[in-house]
């Protein structure tokens, strides 16, 4: 028996008979037990509203008086939803989670976007069923005419199969580089590029495959056309290119030692009649530094000239495969309005979660593979929700498989907005990627900055750059950027805070190895609170050779600097603001501060907008005497009159390491009007942050 795309409490919201309102609301699900049921069932909207509540509330042992759901269904041309459903507009469906515990609220909504389906450019199941109340789920192309109450025994989903997926990708693939609509698809580098090593896999199996070196060499013909792969190295790679065997790989490289993964992204290039493949551990060579060192600053150019990116997504290691780890066709998800069973309607992926349900995958948790992705003029996930597309123009997948909707695209085109001449003015694109980047995973910590030198050398070859670049920081970001925080503590899987080599500044989120929450993006009206900033580089060698790109840093502050206190918020005094302690039960705020008559330490208040996040929870921090520096204002929070007079002062809280030198610890933000004109009127000091 087919299972259903949706829980019962989700059809429930397109059985009502009254459509002759402007908007339709009602309760979802009342507790934490049937919402995690229906999204262990596979209900396609509790499953993303579940991982929301984890993600946003910290945990998943709620209690059932906790959490609840409603629902509302919005639609913003009509006079009625009848009418919109009968004109097939666009609608709304909004899903409200409220989390309460004691005096903490915590409201998130989740918009899932309701279109008129189109069999043109969505693709179907090829089943249906009934749910017991008699409401048709549509979950395929022909409808069952059975009688209500019944369950319908269905024909299961057909297994994507390689044949099928390959000749859905040559339409993307060929529609891209021929359809003149593409005119963004093409590299974000001027002239031609070749590699300093390609692997020459023929154009049919019988072809030898061996490894080609143009080091040096001036080529009087065309540069070659190339793919690149992309995948997770895993625990072993079998086949390497080594000192040893680069000159046994330059004459023949036997069939029956290549991966699996790399095996079947050899098919995927035949089978678009691409020659040339480059894979990073059989074009670099694996047991020198110097050579690995050039070519880990020549990525940029490497993975924006190779005309596709081919995406081992799924797959944990190159001993996968590209198509054994597709799971069942994609299709979109598809309801009826009971009061007009004869308009289909699609559910949208949420497009919060839709991101994240492609950034979880294995491949694309990797670090490295954020900048092969963003670099990628062109790119196809294998995956095991099925083939997903991206290129500068468009995002295709098995379900949607002209277009994403425009819901959709937004997460998708954010990889293009750093090649578009605006994101020197754009304040949040480089938030938006270290917020994310900061989640995946390095094998070696010492590559944190690394890994991102091909995208950064690709913005400054482009003339993007948004001024000189510091230790993950752009010039036109400071000192804004300088608010970040840390986000949850996961200490399985980052035991230490900060490495115990030195990688970058205290006062750069590059220096921790935590997820972290990038703030200097999220306001309004920001207003520098510091007369001068000034980032030096300390004399001497680098501290790492070659493979280190800068020499250490420390940053000079003109402004505010005063002693202060951190203590734990008190239990009657609602958290609301950025701190992920909050959803762990533990909150902090600035308790006292020496901004007082005669400069004596002085209260602040504490109230829900007074929060501190430490960098590392140190328990010793508490109590302890630090120091607070105001940064900047801004005005977070505009209603939809546009009118707004709640400011947030944020800065950095610093730890003495010498006279006038300090190291970062945490930051923290004050509401309350009073005290951020006292900390305001703190005399400017010079001081250094390293």
């Amino acid at each position: 028996m087919a299972t259903s795309l949706f829980c019962n409490g989700c059809l429930d919201v397109f059985q009502e008979i009254n459509l002759d309102v402007r908007s339709i609301h009602g309760s979802h699900h009342i507790s934490v037990t049937s919402l995690r049921r229906a999204a262990e069932d596979g209900c396609r909207i509790c499953k993303a509203i579940w991982r929301e509540c984890v993600t946003g509330f910290g945990k998943e042992d709620w209690s059932d008086s906790e959490v609840s759901t409603r629902f509302s269904v919005v639609q913003h041309k009509r006079s009625t939803v009848a009418d919109a459903i009968l004109e097939g507009d666009e609608m709304e469906l909004r899903i409200e989670v409220e989390r309460l515990m004691g005096n903490d609220e915590i409201q998130r909504d989740m918009v899932f976007s309701l279109l008129p389906y189109d069999p043109f450019e969505h693709c179907t199941a090829k089943y249906v069923r009934r749910n017991v109340s008699g409401l048709t789920e549509i979950q395929g192309d022909v409808l069952y005419d059975g009688q209500p109450g019944e369950r319908q025994e269905s024909v299961a989903h057909e297994e994507s199969s390689s044949f099928t997926s390959r000749n859905l990708l040559s339409k993307w693939y060929r529609n891209c580089l021929e359809n003149h609509k593409h005119t963004d698809c093409r590299s974000i580098f001027d002239g031609s590029y070749t590699p300093s090593r390609l692997l020459d896999i023929g154009l049919v199996p019988s072809d030898s495959l061996r490894l080609l070196d143009f080091e040096g060499k001036h080529l009087h013909a065309l540069p070659p056309v190339y793919a690149t792969l992309s995948h997770c190295w895993g625990n072993s790679q079998p086949l390497q290119l080594l000192t040893t065997n680069i000159q046994r790989m330059k004459n023949r490289i036997p069939r029956e030692r290549i991966p699996r993964v790399f095996s079947e992204a050899i098919e995927v290039c035949r089978h678009q009649d691409i020659r040339y493949l480059w894979i990073d551990s059989l074009c670099i060579l694996q047991d020198s530094d110097e050579d690995w060192a050039r070519e880990s600053q020549l990525m940029g150019v490497i993975y924006s000239r190779a005309v596709i990116n081919i995406g081992a997504t799924s797959s944990m290691n190159c001993h996968g495969s590209l198509f054994d780890e597709m799971g069942e066709s994609a299709s979109v998800a598809q309801i009826t309005w009971r009061a007009a069973p004869q308009k289909r309607y699609i559910v949208v992926e949420n497009s919060i979660e839709w991101g994240k349900s492609l950034m979880d995958k294995p491949l694309l948790r990797r670090a490295w593979v954020m900048q092969e992705r963003f670099l990628a003029t062109r790119m196809v996930h294998f995956t095991d929700a099925g083939l997903v597309w991206e290129c500068r123009t468009t995002a295709a997948t098995e379900a949607y498989p002209i277009k994403v909707p425009d819901a959709l695209w937004h997460f998708h085109d954010r990889r293009n907005r750093f090649w578009r001449t605006e994101f020197t003015e754009d304040d949040a694109a480089w938030s938006v990627l270290i917020s994310d980047y900061s989640k995946c995973e390095l094998t070696f910590g010492k590559d944190k900055l690394v890994a991102l030198a091909g995208l950064v050398s690709a913005l400054e070859a482009r003339g993007l750059a948004r001024g000189r670049y510091w230790a993950g920081m752009w010039e036109a970001d400071l000192p804004y950027c300088l608010l970040w925080t840390r986000g949850a503590i996961d200490k399985g899987k980052w035991p230490d805070p900060r490495p115990s080599t030195y990688r970058a500044p205290s006062w750069s989120w590059a220096s921790l190895d935590y997820p972290i929450w990038t703030e200097w993006a999220s306001g309004a009206s920001e207003l520098s609170l510091i007369s001068h900033w000034e980032v030096q580089e300390e004399k001497g060698p680098n501290l790492a050779g070659s493979l280190l790109l800068y020499r250490p840093l420390f940053i000079r502050i003109l402004g505010s600097l005063t002693e202060a206190q951190v203590a734990r918020k008190r239990p009657w005094v609602e958290a609301i603001g950025r701190g992920i302690e909050r959803v762990q039960g533990i909150s902090y705020s600035l308790s006292c501060a020496r901004i007082g008559p005669d400069g004596a330490m002085s209260q602040i208040w504490d109230d829900p907008y007074n929060d501190v996040v430490f960098d590392d929870f140190d328990e010793t921090l508490p109590g302890k005497t630090l120091w607070c520096a105001p940064i900047y204002e801004c005005e977070e929070w505009i209603d939809d009159t546009g009118d707004n007079n709640d400011k947030r002062l944020l800065g950095l809280l610093l730890d003495r390491a010498g006279d006038d030198t300090f190291r970062r610890v945490g930051a923290f933000a004050i509401g309350n009007p009073p005290d951020q004109e006292a900390l305001k009127r703190v005399s400017a000091t010079a001081y250094t942050i390293v």
